[in-house]
């Protein structure tokens, strides 16, 4: 089966800004790439989500990241050989969370 080289990392963005989920992957071709949401909603391209799956990296990608789009997310490989997956957390602050000066809670 396919191998996780790197793993994805969990991340946390503030409402509006962009953020990306990517692992590289090594393993026989042809590897297909697919990213689920809390186990079971495909991820499909949009005008703010963009996957990619170049030289042997995949990238889950969003233009804006909305209150919306927070939760878990795995990117599942697979070949001939099986399937393999990796699981990261995207967590999403509003910026009504934030308050008046936010830069203290980095």
């Amino acid at each position: 089966p396919p191998k996780f080289i790197s793993k994805l990392s969990s991340l946390t963005v503030v409402a509006g800004e962009p953020a990306e989920l990517q692992a590289s992957i090594e393993g026989a071709q042809p590897i297909s790439v697919q990213w689920l949401k809390e186990k079971e909603e495909v991820i499909r391209e949009s005008e703010n989500i963009r996957i990619s799956f170049v030289d042997n990296i995949a990238t889950l990608q969003f233009a804006k990241a909305e209150p919306a789009n927070a939760g878990k997310y795995i990117c599942q490989v697979k070949n001939d050989g099986g399937v393999r997956e990796n699981m990261a957390t995207l967590t999403v602050l509003g910026t009504t969370e934030l308050g008046g000066n936010h830069w203290n809670d980095f």
